[in-house]
């Protein structure tokens, strides 16, 4: 065990796994939701206006089922916080040379167990990046995230249950086709409910 972390009840333990059951739960209604989406799309036998009905309903049901997941996971953050288990954002997302943040792809990892979020959710915990680079010029982005990442790190590092494993970034240059950086950052998810500071320049 390490220094500065005491065992929980198994109360806390318990109630942990219970509400990771829920959120894997959550996740796969999601996906189910997203492949019926797609069916209704794809189906030719009904017409427009059905179809249509069939949509908007599934889409509604949907976005209030993502709006529920994102508080959920957010009361999960915070929970972790009080036992021994680690709660990680994994994302990847690419800066075009407009300055312009896309999503790729965001994964949660909890200690050891990496789950894919829904888009939508990934794109909210990006959303600490997009305001770090909001203003700055290309080149200048860079430089920017390297120096607030750091500062990150390192706030993390220093914590009891700090750990080296628990922070990466790597930033790749595209020059062709088109100039873009292409970024994958792994932080505690805690460090994302913040906002991320700009060094001074």
């Amino acid at each position: 065990m390490e220094p500065g972390i005491t065992a929980h009840t198994s109360v806390h333990e318990e109630e942990f796994w219970k509400r990771n059951t829920a959120l894997r739960q959550m996740l796969k209604r999601l996906r189910e939701q997203d492949r019926l989406l797609e069916a209704i799309q794809a189906e030719a036998s009904i017409s427009a206006q059905v179809r249509d009905a069939l949509l908007n309903a599934v889409k509604a049901e949907r976005d209030q089922n993502l709006r529920l997941f994102h508080d959920f996971l957010q009361n999960l953050v915070s929970f972790s916080l009080q036992g021994l288990h680690r709660l990680d954002i994994l994302l990847n997302f690419t800066i075009s040379e407009a300055s312009v943040l896309s999503l790729d792809s965001g994964r949660l990892i909890i200690d050891s167990s990496t789950l894919k979020l829904p888009p939508w959710e990934a794109v909210t915990w990006m959303e600490p990046f997009r305001e770090l680079l909001e203003g700055l010029e290309w080149k200048e982005t860079a430089g920017v995230l390297v120096a607030a990442y750091r500062t990150v790190e390192t706030r993390y590092d220093r914590m009891p249950e700090g750990s080296l494993r628990r922070c990466s970034l790597k930033v790749q240059e595209e020059i062709f086709p088109g100039r873009a950086y292409h970024v994958q950052v792994r932080l505690p998810a805690q460090a994302l409910t913040d906002r991320i500071e700009r060094p001074p320049r």
